[in-house]
């Protein structure tokens, strides 16, 4: 089913003011990225094209010649890989609501391919490849569920074990390309070339796209990082790899990157006063395939409780996460946030008013105003709570659910 909202910046803008404190929001905006020092923020017609994915679009560099978003499902997370290697077994067993939401960014009326590195996963953990591949087809199947309900198209999804011999052969056209033969012997070679032309160009030859313009959607993070090697050899193989971006950007005419353009998204954060990339936590304290059902009463908990300040409540912060597509959830959220300064204001006038106020009645005035905002905010945080359950269902992989 499609959503009738349209985007709105000012809106986006107080949503984004509400869940994060300044400082935050002045360190990701301030961020270099070391991919894209170009990209920029949307222009509302860009926007508009990119619905909803440019609600949580930080920055593109866009030629508007893309036909498909593509994208990439990291099979474990580093919260998961930092925990002891017994737990990566369990942890590959199922999917994370977080890890959906970071592999693509969807946009209506759109088609998308996502890679699954399947066995460059296998490679790093020493667990078989076969394990990490069914996992990628969970994670199909529960984007096709998401993209049913935002309006994209068709989902298809690529397995690195299938196409081995190919990638590493595209690797070594990518070292000559950016004049670094050691470039080769970097373990994350494959994967940066993921943010190339090359890897569209053999994602064309090989007959999974009909055209190598694309639009990669990722988080942000994955065009900002700076990596560090162990080596001077590494390390000067990568800065390599960093100059020819900046020297071949993307989705500029003429660039060897024109028909590879990007755009990065807000990450995942947790919903305490930390604010954390979910992507460092374990998969138990994030929603996912196991957990699902305590998570869906968890929000229906999280609905009758005092929701401000937004920014520390759960129910708020989830639904900046996963539901920004979702027109009755922004509608929820916008309703919150106007109503979170009505009540700021208003608890400042009674603070201001002395002339007969006695400590008494200015905490029962105070407990009035508490009990008003609640009656106020209930059915907006009735509808939050509703919506994510929604999404949550949908990670029941036993369930064959119709979709309207």
């Amino acid at each position: 089913m499609k959503n009738e909202q349209l985007y709105n910046y000012d809106q986006l803008s107080k949503i984004r003011a509400a869940r994060l404190d300044p400082s935050r929001l002045a360190a990701i905006d301030s961020t270099r990225w070391a991919y894209a020092p170009s990209a920029k923020p949307l222009a509302e017609k860009q926007a508009q094209s990119l619905w909803p994915a440019a609600q949580t679009i930080e920055r593109a560099c866009l030629g508007n010649r893309w036909e498909t978003i593509i994208g990439g499902v990291c099979q474990l997370f580093t919260g998961d890989l930092k925990s002891p290697a017994q737990n990566w077994q369990k942890a590959s067993e199922l999917v994370r609501l977080d890890q959906l939401f970071e592999t693509v960014g969807f946009v209506q009326d759109s088609r998308v391919l996502f890679v699954s590195e399947d066995s460059l996963f296998a490679q790093l953990t020493g667990l078989d490849t076969p394990r990490f591949t069914q996992q990628a087809k969970q994670v199909q199947k529960l984007l096709e569920r998401l993209a049913r309900r935002i309006g994209v198209l068709d989902i298809q999804m690529v397995l690195t074990s299938d196409i081995e011999v190919a990638l590493r052969d595209q690797v070594q056209v990518l070292a000559q390309a950016i004049g670094a033969p050691a470039f080769t012997d970097l373990a994350a070679a494959p994967v940066m070339l993921m943010y190339t032309a090359f890897w569209s160009e053999l994602l064309t030859s090989l007959g999974y796209l009909k055209s190598p313009a694309v639009l990669c959607i990722e988080p942000a993070l994955h065009f900002q990082e700076k990596q560090r090697f162990p080596t001077n050899r590494e390390q000067a193989a990568y800065n390599a790899f960093i100059d020819w971006l900046q020297a071949e950007p993307y989705a500029q005419k003429g660039s060897r990157n024109q028909n590879f353009e990007i755009a990065g998204m807000t990450p995942i954060l947790s919903s305490d006063t930390r604010k954390q990339r979910t992507r460092l936590l374990p998969f138990e304290a994030v929603p996912n395939t196991e957990n699902w059902a305590s998570w869906v009463t968890k929000m229906q908990q999280a609905a009758e409780q005092f929701p401000f300040p937004l920014q520390n409540n759960m129910l708020f912060g989830e639904a900046t996460n996963y539901l920004m597509w979702n027109d009755v959830a922004v509608t929820a959220l916008m309703a919150l946030v106007d109503l979170e300064q009505t009540y700021k204001a208003q608890k400042l006038a009674l603070r201001e008013t002395v002339t007969g106020n006695t400590p008494e009645l200015q905490q029962q005035k105070a407990l009035k105003l508490k009990t008003e905002m609640m009656a106020q905010a209930q059915p907006w945080l009735e509808a939050l709570a509703n919506e994510f359950s929604a999404v949550l269902l949908d990670l029941d992989l036993a369930s064959e659910r119709s979709f309207v």
